[in-house]
């Protein structure tokens, strides 16, 4: 319990430092890379991507990424709704977590790119407008499945900061 609480502490600092770190970007782009950063620190994760969505053609566009090559701007610079997990979070509205796109089928079309980077699962949350508009996605990628499941709860600690909209009841 002591040990759970004292990397509670530590993770709670991090974000503390990010938030206040955020405001001293120039740009949205740099502000949402540094986004990434933290949450690839904090979920102790191997590559990640964050995307902003453009509503006129209902795709994810790419404004940073951490751990990739060049490949990825050119397989991925946009993502149509539905396409990958980023794809499916934007369509669902929520997150998505995939604890191993090789053996499941929602990710057929993703698998290749995910083998080249040695690549198992992915994580995509995606962060909303004042309005309940989706803005953008964030997505952390980690080489084992099992890696998921023992950051479900640091994982879950994002929507202290990027909380889903209240929905109309």
């Amino acid at each position: 319990l002591k040990d759970r609480l004292a990397r509670e502490l530590a993770d709670m600092h991090r974000l503390h430092g990010l938030s206040t770190r955020l405001f001293r970007g120039n740009s949205l782009d740099s502000m949402l890379q540094r986004v990434l950063e933290a949450c690839i620190e904090l979920l102790a994760a191997e590559k990640g991507t964050v995307q902003t969505h453009d509503e006129a053609s209902r795709c994810l566009v790419m404004k940073g990424q951490f751990g990739f090559g060049p490949e990825l701007l050119r397989d991925f610079s946009t993502v149509q709704i539905g396409q990958g997990v980023c794809g499916l979070a934007l369509e669902k509205r929520t997150r998505v977590i995939a604890e191993n796109v090789h053996t499941d089928d929602r990710f057929t079309g993703v698998r290749p790119f995910f083998a080249r980077e040695g690549l198992v699962a992915c994580v995509s949350t995606p962060f909303y407008c004042h309005d309940g508009r989706v803005l953008g996605m964030l997505s952390i990628r980690h080489l084992m499945a099992d890696k998921i499941d023992e950051l479900k709860g640091e994982v879950d600690a994002l929507d202290a900061y990027i909380p889903e909209p209240k929905r109309a009841a």
